[in-house]
């Protein structure tokens, strides 16, 4: 196997094993991007262990009261200890979360701008 290079200070392999990363989407309409009701499509990533995400999820369960043993953002906008618990989660895992955020409407003009 080669070896991995990044930068002239880096290892020649990370360190460990590899690091997990969960990733979810939301505002996916296909090809209508001028839906009014999705003006946004967000794409996150979050780079933790599993052992932390268990642990991060059991303490907002347990912390905020939550029911279940899975964490849903259209059930925890709902209610004010659902939406307390997301402001933790954010504060908790801000420095492992990566975020990008695009208004459709500029990628239609895009695609109108690659086919002429």
């Amino acid at each position: 196997m080669p070896d991995i290079r990044v930068g002239p200070n880096r290892p020649s392999a990370p360190p460990g094993p590899p690091q997990p990363v969960f990733c979810d989407e939301s505002g996916m309409t296909g090809n209508d991007l001028l839906d009014a009701n999705q003006a946004f499509f967000t794409f996150a990533g979050v780079a933790m262990s599993f052992e932390r995400a268990e642990e991060v999820v059991r303490r907002l369960l347990r912390d905020h009261r939550l029911q279940g043993n899975e964490l849903k953002g259209k059930n925890l906008v709902k209610s004010a200890s659902g939406r307390r618990a997301i402001a933790s989660l954010i504060s908790e895992a801000r420095d492992e979360v990566h975020l990008v955020v695009h208004h459709k409407k500029y990628a239609w003009s895009r695609k109108i701008q690659s086919v002429n």
